[in-house]
Formats: C-alpha cells, sequence, structure tokens
C-alpha cells in the first residue's frame, strides 16, 4: 500500500496506515519472540519507509510535477483523485518559497559537509539501513540519543569524515566509540544495543550467537529492502 502522497509530514501520517504498513511486511517474515526487539525492530523499519516516502514524493515532483506529466503509467496504485492535490502543494507559492529557503540556508552553511556522490535523501536511507543492522547486531545506534534532524546527520557526516580522514583527536575519554554513540548512561553497556542492561550487556560480549544475528539481520534487511522495492521504485 502506498501513503497518501497529499499528506506533507511524514509525522502526520495516521497511526492506523503505519501499524498496517508494518502489518504488510511483518507478515511475510519471521519476528522474534522477544516483543520488545520486535518494536525496535519495527521503528527502525518505519523510520526508513518515511525516508523512501519522502524521496518518492521528491521524484514524482522531479520526474512528472516539473515535466508536466502524470505517473500513473509507471505507478498504475497510485490513486488519481490525489494528483490534483499533490501538484498544487509542489507548486505551491509556499512550498516554493520553503525550498529556495533551504537552499539559501545551505549555501550560507560555513561547515558544509562533503556526501560525495551521493545526496542527502539517498544518505538517510543508507543511515536508516545501518541502523537496523546495528539494532539486529546488539550494537548502539549512533547519536540514539539527539533528537532526530539535520543537526544529527551532519554530527554523523562529521564523525564518518574525520574516522576516514583519521583527523579525529581524542578529547580525554571522548574517544571515536563515546562520540559516536553518545555518552554512556547509567545502566547501559557502551557499544552494546541501549536496549540491552549492564548485566546481559556484560554476559553476551562476544558470545552473541553469530547465526542468530546473521537470521536477524537478514530479515530486517529483506523488510527494509522488500518495502522500498514494492513501493518507491
Amino acid at each position: 500500500m502506498h501513503v497518501d502522497i497529499r499528506i506533507k509530514d511524514w509525522r502526520k501520517v495516521p497511526k492506523v496506515v503505519k501499524s498496517n504498513l508494518w502489518e504488510d511486511v511483518s507478515k511475510k517474515f519471521f519476528m522474534p519472540r522477544d516483543e520488545t526487539h520486535t518494536l525496535n525492530v519495527k521503528k527502525v523499519a518505519l523510520k526508513s519507509m518515511s525516508h523512501a516516502w519522502k524521496d518518492f514524493k521528491w521524484k514524482l515532483n522531479i520526474n512528472y510535477v516539473k515535466k508536466n506529466k502524470t505517473p500513473f503509467e509507471d505507478y498504475p496504485e497510485l490513486k488519481k483523485e490525489w494528483w490534483p492535490n499533490f501538484v498544487e502543494c509542489v507548486t505551491s507559492a509556499e512550498y516554493i518559497a520553503l525550498g529556495e529557503k533551504g537552499k539559501k540556508s545551505q549555501s550560507m552553511n560555513k561547515f558544509r559537509q562533503k556526501l560525495g556522490r551521493q545526496s542527502y535523501t539517498v544518505q538517510k536511507r543508507k543511515w536508516a539501513k545501518e541502523d537496523a543492522q546495528a539494532l539486529t547486531e546488539g550494537k548502539s545506534i549512533p547519536f540514539q540519543d539527539m533528537p532526530d534532524g539535520r543537526h544529527k546527520d551532519w554530527a554523523r557526516v562529521d564523525v564518518n569524515e574525520k574516522s576516514v580522514a583519521s583527523t579525529f583527536t581524542p578529547f580525554y575519554n571522548m574517544d571515536i566509540l563515546a562520540t559516536a554513540i553518545g555518552s554512556n548512561h547509567p545502566g547501559r553497556t557502551t557499544g552494546v544495543s541501549a536496549y540491552v542492561g549492564l548485566g546481559m550487556g556484560l554476559a553476551q560480549g562476544d558470545g552473541t550467537s553469530k547465526k542468530k544475528r546473521r537470521t536477524t539481520k537478514e530479515y530486517v534487511k529483506r523488510i527494509v529492502d522488500e518495502y522500498e522495492l514494492t513501493h518507491y521504485k
């Protein structure tokens, strides 16, 4: 199923729609018996879906609206009654002004990050998949305690660039791991999932079943990849 493209913000997508999305993909895969782990996988999968949805709307605007074309031949599942409102939205003075404002802000950014050939949208989707993988391997998600936003994304890029360029200099006890995943919290184990307590984290160490990690990693990747392939080509 497609999320209504007339909705401007993923946060405005009805909860029942998100629940249906998760049910649609999860019924195709074997979910772990651990309810907490399943909920975490759901959170990461939905986040990836949100990036795919935003990217899909961007492509509709660039490839169809701006070229005075309709997408129904390529995307027959799209509801035709959605299109007029979507076109009106992306061609409105308010939408265009927001886009220009974003371009202006980016041009004034003194600390502009380099994402190479990958666009910001593509990079966000890549990070979502990396988060899913980290979660299934029992590792912490980078900057998981920082609210979502561009500042969080630039922090990830900055740490990655410094690590690759070997320019990262530890400051007291803030090594690359601590910088990437944030400071320790009581009852948590550094480098281990935030949902794993200290006792369990110390106990599992490197002894976590490789088979279990591999199986979990595979089904989360399949969830994300299959959803994007079948819903947002």
